[in-house]
């Protein structure tokens, strides 16, 4: 196994352009499309290679994995770290590099690939669930307790005259660079879509990019809720995939619904699929008059149904669908018996 270094040696680069840090840490251009790309809010690849494009290789491309268009050369002296792109852009990248269209920095770090030694720690096991002492999104040990909940749905709920500490102050342990970088961007993006329905303002209208930035932000929260619960069940690998896609992992659905009961202003329901060797879970969460469900399969190849039973009420957001859609959806809401019906019927 090996990994990708700055070497101490090369050559010195202006990193005013990249705030102290290395080319593409924050934004820079895609060496696909030539659009900006903004790490905290865009799925993207770190590009190590050589710049010729004979050798490409697409850092954290797959959770622990990076990938090259020719692993035999990987080691090779003269691979530079060239940019960035967006993760659909890999193609469009590498031909670019290939044909000489991209405008290259004169100076690049250089980048060597070193052996990882006996003395590092393994790789965490991504077919378990966290393990509570490491980031469960990047593997980073420099964690801090982190609120399931962002403090602007404390707000609100403030606001209502309403105390929820029972709730709203469950933390999972989350490294700092994770928590306010682009997990604070999706919380941004998210919040004026989702308040308006929180707040049971009505019919909402969701576009195809606002269905992705809720169910992102839906998934993200089960996950958050799962560990929450001191006895997680879904895999370490869908958290590495939900940060680097920034969307619900593969297997995933995700619904909402809309709330009319008056027994709980937030509610949440984790269910385990399988027993005592769980094969998928599903959380089922209301927040004021939002509900949502995340139902998951760790089995890759499997599909979810299309929940027949209470569909009347259910909307799907992911998959997306490729046209508007409105919530909540016909207009109807579940009530205190349906909502625990709800949470019950993922088998």
């Amino acid at each position: 196994m090996s990994r990708w270094t700055r070497d101490p040696a090369g050559p010195l680069v202006d990193a005013s352009a990249y705030k102290g840090d290395l080319p593409g840490s924050r934004r820079g251009e895609c060496l696909g499309c030539g659009e900006l790309v903004v790490v905290a809010r865009h799925a993207h690849v770190r590009i190590v290679g050589k710049r010729d494009g004979s050798v490409v290789i697409f850092l954290d491309a797959e959770p622990q994995r990076s990938l090259a268009t020719d692993v035999d050369r990987v080691t090779e002296p003269g691979m530079f770290l060239l940019g960035v792109s967006h993760r659909h852009c890999t193609q469009r990248a590498i031909k670019r590099l290939q044909e000489s269209e991209v405008d290259l920095p004169i100076e690049l770090p250089r980048v060597f690939s070193d052996e990882v030694g006996d003395e590092e720690p393994p790789l965490p096991p991504l077919h378990l669930p966290p393990s509570g002492d490491l980031c469960p999104f990047c593997g980073d040990a420099a964690i801090t307790d982190e609120h399931v909940f962002p403090r602007w749905i404390s707000r609100f709920f403030r606001a209502k005259g309403l105390t929820l500490k029972h709730r709203l102050d469950q933390t999972v342990p989350i490294c700092d660079t994770c928590n306010h970088r682009w997990l604070a961007v999706l919380e941004q993006s998210a919040q004026p879509i989702l308040a308006p329905m929180i707040e049971g303002q009505g019919s909402v209208n969701l576009s195809r990019a606002e269905q992705h930035v809720v169910a992102t932000w839906a998934a993200k929260t089960a996950l958050m809720l799962d560990l929450a619960s001191g006895d997680p069940v879904v895999p370490l690998g869908f958290y590495y995939e939900l940060r680097q896609r920034r969307e619900p992992p593969s297997g995933q659905g995700v619904f909402l619904a809309a709330y009319n009961g008056s027994s709980w202003a937030i509610r949440t329901h984790l269910k385990r699929l399988g027993g005592d060797e769980p094969h998928g879970f599903a959380c089922t969460c209301n927040i004021f008059r939002l509900v949502f469900q995340v139902c998951g399969s760790f089995m890759r190849e499997a599909h979810l149904d299309d929940r027949r039973k209470l569909t009347i009420g259910l909307l799907r957001i992911w998959p997306a669908e490729d046209e508007d859609v409105s919530w909540p959806r016909d207009r109807l809401a579940f009530n205190d018996e349906l909502l625990i019906a709800l949470g019950d019927s993922i088998n």
